[in-house]
């Protein structure tokens, strides 16, 4: 889950956070348990679903007593990076499994990884699996775009088993802006995404049963509505005092503020009553992880679907188009030209498989707008003159985007 998952009611039971943190941001932090899961067993002195269930999955060894007697008893166990919300582990097997010989495992608790004074409902772990399990179900099996499939829910212990991305796959957001793309993996992928997307929210339109699974992610729409849009206001005004846009306060009209408060209660109100659409929630190129050998993109795998839900589809497309174009904005030097050539191909394959209504597109500029001001405030982008920037251009797409005629001349026009 990314840094949307921050905005939720603070927990009454830190005292649960004392478990070992064992997802670092940074990959160097990344640990393998080196015994076999027998081997942490024997010096445990314990056997595995012997008695009381006493481990704590968000350790190393606890996950293998877990698994020991499973089809995923497994040689090694790696702490993932990355994401805030879960604990996750690629896990090595001591056998394969459906012919996997690595599989992930993600175990949620009923708080944030990495914010532990922030309440999470486990019942986000549902959401994901009944979306990834209608969606790996629905998605033609020659696509390039893919979804892991679900191998095992246990929900007594709030574990997912499903695919791995690969121990060679990066995440897309890495992969621009790092510099390693060139501008024919950047069309091939940004054409994929937005073929999947556009596909995914036809699909969901009409789709009762995903729509039904989904729709009690209360949660999700609470998350989405609050940190976007009920953060403009205070992230504007300096009420939320963000270290970036300190020291002056941000030099926002009265006019534009007025509007930024009229989109925001509007918005709001939006996401909380959406029904009869399908979205992924999160969708953004930190949570698209692609493999690339020789310059040849293998495999684009879309993870993490904890917050999808019924819900405005132009919101879906507005926030991958902003994190692009805030990659051209914030690393010009490695990013300009693929991210550009990314976003170009992902808004004409959208189009290829859905043609997007005028609401769509609106809902996608200001959501585009909305998605800079929050995260480029808080991301570190590069400088704080960069984050303010990028925070007044988002001041200006969404109060602009909220009224013009011409909504092909903003940087979501090529939907239109």
């Amino acid at each position: 889950m990314s840094s949307v998952s921050l905005f939720i009611v603070p927990s009454t039971a830190e005292s649960q956070s004392a478990s070992v943190d064992v997802g670092q941001k940074d990959a160097d932090a990344e640990r393998i348990l080196g015994p076999t899961a027998a081997d942490i067993v024997a010096s445990t002195g314990q056997k595995p679903n012997e008695g009381k269930r006493d481990w704590d999955l968000s350790v190393e060894a606890d996950v293998a007593r877990y698994l020991a007697s499973t089809p995923f008893a497994c040689t090694s166990i790696k702490a993932l990076s990355g994401g805030t919300a879960n604990f996750v582990y690629r896990l090595t097997l001591d056998q394969p499994y459906k012919g996997h010989k690595a599989l992930v495992l993600k175990h949620g608790k009923g708080f944030v990884k990495n914010s532990p004074e922030f309440a999470l409902d486990l019942a986000r772990q549902k959401f994901e699996v009944e979306a990834l399990r209608h969606v790996f179900a629905w998605l033609p099996s020659d696509w390039l775009v893919r979804v892991p499939e679900v191998h095992l829910f246990d929900e007594n212990e709030n574990v997912i088993i499903m695919d791995d991305t690969g121990k060679d796959s990066m995440n897309l957001k890495d992969y621009l802006q790092k510099g390693m793309a060139s501008t024919e993996t950047a069309r091939i992928i940004g054409t994929e995404l937005g073929r999947f997307l556009g596909a995914l929210h036809s699909w969901g339109k009409s789709n009762v049963d995903i729509q039904k699974a989904v729709s009690g992610n209360v949660q999700g729409k609470a998350i989405k509505a609050m940190y976007y849009y009920g953060g403009l206001k205070p992230t504007l005004d300096g009420s939320a005092k963000v270290p970036f846009l300190s020291d002056p306060t941000l030099d926002v009209s009265p006019e534009d503020m007025q509007v930024v408060e009229q989109i925001s209660a509007e918005t709001m109100q939006a996401i909380q009553e959406a029904n009869g659409a399908f979205v992924m929630g999160d969708f953004w190129p930190g949570n698209v992880m692609i493999n690339v050998e020789a310059g040849q993109v293998k495999h684009i795998m879309v993870i993490d679907w904890e917050l999808s839900k019924e819900g405005i589809l132009g919101i879906d497309i507005g926030q991958f188009a902003a994190e692009l174009h805030l990659l051209r904005q914030c690393n010009p030097e490695t990013s300009k030209e693929t991210a550009t050539v990314a976003l170009d191909s992902f808004l004409a394959g959208y189009k290829q498989e859905r043609q997007p209504t005028s609401e769509d597109a609106r809902r996608a500029i200001c959501h585009l707008g909305a998605h800079m001001i929050i995260l480029g405030a808080r991301v570190a982008w590069g400088p704080k003159e960069i984050s303010r920037r990028v925070v007044l251009e988002g001041v200006r797409i969404l109060v602009d985007g909220s009224k013009t005629s011409e909504l092909d001349k903003t940087l979501i026009g090529g939907l239109i």
